[in-house]
């Protein structure tokens, strides 16, 4: 469960950050929202909005990342859920995951904010929290996910992305799409663009970065976050409508979202 996102040897000596782990949240059929702590008012007022409508229902839990030391606690940085809310002291409980160390106990809300708001060293921002979900009708991201076993894993995964990166922008701009993007030289820009979407498909495939990935990559394909504003072209316009109208084909349609989340 921990190794997706960063290795779990690294875990063991540096710990996870605010990010990392909602990367793991989303790994593992979540929905994260996250939250930078923010010393002003409107950050304490959507915090205690997002207390409140969390332990009010079952479909919402809050993750809180802060630091003990504010607190008058022994350590620093620390993960514990937010499990209920008095609202005339204006307190939280806390589930404190280290038991051994600290029961459950009440803080006081904007005390707790603060500790929230300190800075995360390895990060270099605040801490927060996460509002996490579980994601309906989807599998376990078990087989479906960026693997992160290879120590040359970022570089291989970048050379990949440059060449998606690099084909889709010759596509989206060019006039005429190049013999290697579409080799059957299509009269029609429809026709064109489905050749484009197999030709970059194939050529990806082929790639030493291809097996890092557990997922097909033509998952990976299509769910790319491309941003077609940056092109302003009806080339552009035409691949991203058919990369929609493929993923609509997908059972795993979640998965890919998810995918999606991941590379970005």
């Amino acid at each position: 469960m921990l190794d997706w996102c960063v290795p779990v040897e690294k875990i063991k000596k540096e710990g996870l950050t605010l990010a990392q782990v909602s990367c793991l949240a989303s790994c593992n059929r979540l929905n994260s929202e996250l939250h930078h702590a923010r010393e002003d008012e409107d950050s304490i007022s959507t915090f205690r909005q997002d207390v409140i409508r969390s332990v009010r229902g079952d479909d919402v839990v809050l993750l809180a990342s802060y630091n003990r030391a504010v607190l008058s606690q022994t350590g620093t940085g620390h993960f514990s859920p937010v499990a209920a809310y008095h609202a005339a002291s204006d307190k939280v409980l806390l589930l404190d995951v280290a038991r051994f160390k600290y029961p459950p106990h009440w803080v006081d809300l904007r005390l707790f904010h603060s500790a929230m708001c300190s800075i995360d060293t390895t990060s270099e921002k605040t801490r927060g929290y996460l509002n996490l979900s579980l994601l309906p009708n989807i599998r376990p991201l078990l087989n479906f996910g960026l693997r992160n076993s290879s120590v040359n894993f970022e570089t291989q995964f970048s050379v990949a992305c440059n060449r998606f990166s690099q084909c889709f922008t010759d596509f989206t701009i060019t006039c005429k799409p190049s013999a290697s993007l579409c080799p059957r030289q299509c009269s029609d820009l429809e026709t064109c663009t489905l050749e484009a979407v197999k030709s970059i498909t194939s050529e990806l495939r082929s790639t030493t970065p291809a097996k890092q990935l557990t997922c097909s990559m033509t998952s990976m394909l299509f769910a790319f976050p491309l941003e077609v504003s940056l092109f302003n072209s009806d080339r552009a316009a035409l691949l991203t409508a058919q990369l929609d109208s493929e993923r609509k084909k997908f059972s795993n349609l979640k998965e890919i979202d998810q995918l999606h989340e991941q590379i970005s």
